[in-house]
């Protein structure tokens, strides 16, 4: 007879099935006295190794090819299996089973399968039909329809796809529309599937919309997106940068302040907002903004930063020194260097304009310290012996800077 291959969605469904099918009822002890207890873990650890055999696959199963390993194709009439455990390969044999295996895929179908063979003679056949009447036909081999969650993983690789042809060309916007069906199917079905990369999928999707104007569906993938990350604005950025791209400042202020409302302490939001203030001259707005972020995050040195660079914009330059200086006090170890490089070229340029030379050449040499080959350092520092009176130096910074430029003219063009 054919195997019979049976799709079982989880290890414990299998494991039920293989014992109702083996006859083997729940082992207890005899009695409550320590010898028939023990008698019974005996059993049930011996049980358990053969079921462990089986679940290790098909050649490692006790009863794979039982009909080769036991000498004959029928047991002998006068062959007593009373004796035998249920699970014994003579005593399974004896019922019927010509070999059992468990596989984990079955023609690119994944699952917790088991394969069934019987023997052909009548114990056999009438196994082989009560098997038929118990196992659906949906769970019976080819037949068995994908499960859903692969079906759509498929539908999420896909997507990908589609997003992933673009090849630096702009795609169709039936193309789009295919992939945002694919991506509101698994979301219906399973939001759960939308973690890591997955997620990014309605971001890349908003941002194709965009590329045709779509504004509209571009909002809606990031809205879709801002659903499945409770607690985080990183959504609601975007969706502010692509009103901005469209005019509509209003839009974005109140994107924004949804982000806000989701994350309170995103300091990027803060700044976005105070710098769409400050670029319709709401300059009081914007320092509320910076004024609140620095309340919800006291001691985050970026946010004292970006209340620097604000003032930078609208020319306030000891404003701007004093929050670089407060900023680079919070900013300290390693993953802040390239901040604290920003902090201190920013503060070195508010300070020329303040005409305080001699702190600008602190600030820049600060900068030096951290990298050595920062050229517009070298040129401040130049600009500063300068003002200072002190021209040999000055020609020295100059030079420096000069020669950094030029290693780096020659690295471009070579």
């Amino acid at each position: 007879m054919p195997n019979l291959y049976i799709h079982f969605e989880s290890i414990e469904d299998r494991r039920a099935f293989l014992l109702e099918i083996l006859e083997i009822p729940e082992i207890l002890p005899r009695n409550n006295s320590p010898k028939a207890r023990q008698e019974a873990a005996r059993r049930q650890k011996q049980l358990d190794a053969y079921i462990a055999r089986l679940e290790a696959g098909k050649t490692s199963s006790p009863y794979y090819n039982l009909h080769k390993r036991i000498h004959g194709a029928r047991i002998p009439r006068n062959m007593d299996t009373d004796g035998l455990e249920p699970w014994n390969e003579l005593a399974v044999y004896a019922k019927g089973f010509r070999q059992i295996y468990a596989q984990n895929s079955y023609r690119k179908r994944p699952g917790k399968w088991l394969v069934v063979q019987f023997r052909d003679n009548y114990t056999g056949w009438r196994r082989y039909e009560w098997l038929l009447r118990r196992v659906p036909d949906d769970k019976l081999g080819a037949s068995t329809p994908a499960p859903l969650l692969v079906s759509l993983r498929r539908k999420l690789e896909q997507a990908r796809h589609i997003l992933g042809t673009a090849g630096g060309g702009r795609l169709k916007a039936a193309e789009l529309n295919l992939a945002l069906g694919l991506l509101q199917s698994v979301k219906t079905r399973n939001p759960r599937l939308f973690r890591g990369d997955n997620l990014y999928l309605w971001e890349e999707l908003a941002f194709a919309y965009l590329e045709h104007n779509n504004l509209q569906k571009a909002e809606h993938c990031l809205r879709e997106m801002a659903g499945l990350m409770p607690g985080s604005s990183e959504p609601y950025i975007n969706l502010g940068a692509f009103f901005i791209s469209a005019g509509m400042i209003n839009r974005a202020i109140k994107a924004y302040k949804e982000g806000l409302a989701v994350n309170p302490k995103d300091e990027r939001l803060y700044f976005n907002l105070a710098s769409l203030y400050a670029g319709i001259g709401a300059y009081s707005k914007a320092d509320a903004m910076m004024n609140k972020a620095i309340l919800s995050n006291p001691d985050r040195g970026i946010n004292y930063m970006f209340r620097a660079d604000l003032a930078m914009e609208r020319g306030h330059y000891e404003a701007a020194v004093q929050n670089y200086r407060h900023a680079l006090g919070l900013l300290t170890g390693e993953p802040w260097q390239e901040i604290r490089k920003s902090c201190y070229m920013q503060m070195a340029v508010a300070l020329m304009r303040l005409e305080r030379y001699e702190e600008c050449a602190e600030a820049a040499s600060e900068l030096l310290a951290i990298n050595p080959d920062f050229r517009d350092a070298y040129v401040l520092l130049a600009r500063c012996c300068r003002e200072l009176g002190n021209h040999d130096l000055a020609k020295w910074y100059a030079k420096k800077a000069e020669q950094l430029y030029r290693r780096l003219r020659d690295h471009v063009n070579s």
